[in-house]
This record gives structure tokens, sequence and C-alpha cells, in this order.
């Protein structure tokens, strides 16, 4: 979407290895696209490493099993790229479709991977 929005039209990009799978299109569809063109300010991109510390963090902190693509927005928040403000800041998660390996992963040793 990201780069769909910088062109000013849904743009194609190649296929993304990652872990939340759950995120990954190579192009957006016009209706959500058109959203995105108007109500979206800017878009913010988190590493592996901070979706793998965002999962971790809401397993043990909040005792919420959430795939890595519904945690990307707690992400943005624990690595600063989204600064809290004085009002109430929410971070939509979503999703416990991960792979029981894939969390013990997680938890254990902060393994990262597509």
């Amino acid at each position: 979407m990201a780069r769909s929005l910088e062109a000013g039209h849904p743009v194609s990009i190649a296929q993304a290895r990652t872990m939340c799978d759950s995120l990954v299109a190579t192009r957006p569809g016009g209706l959500p696209f058109e959203h995105a063109r108007r109500l979206v300010e800017r878009v913010v991109r988190v590493t592996e490493a901070e979706v793998a510390a965002s999962v971790r963090f809401l397993a043990t902190e909040a005792k919420l099993v959430v795939e890595p693509g519904g945690a990307v927005t707690t992400a943005a928040l624990l690595s600063g790229r989204v600064q809290a403000g004085s009002a109430p800041t929410v971070a939509l998660v979503s999703g416990g479709n991960v792979a029981p390996e894939r969390l013990a992963a997680l938890l254990a040793d902060g393994a990262v991977g597509g």
C-alpha cells in the first residue's frame, strides 16, 4: 500500500517474505486503495525483529496470542516509530492464527523469518 500511495494509484510489487503473512498482498484492491488514499496520513514500516518483539510483549505482558500481522500496530508503538500523544492511543491487534511452533520460537529466542 505504501508504494501505491506514493505513486497515487495501485501498483504491483513482488511477493514479500515476511512473518506477517496476513498482510502480504502484491497489489491493493481499488476500493481499499481509495479508502487509504482519502484517510491515511502516513504509512509506518516496522522490521521483522520489531514485530517479533511485539508478539512477545503481547504474549507475556498482555497475555494475548496475536499473529505477527496483527501485532504490527503494537510494534510501531513499542519501536518508537509512532509516538503516543497526549490523547489516548489505541493499537488494534487481531488474529490468533499463528502456528504453535512459530509462537514458541518467537517466545523462546525471538527468532524471525518469513
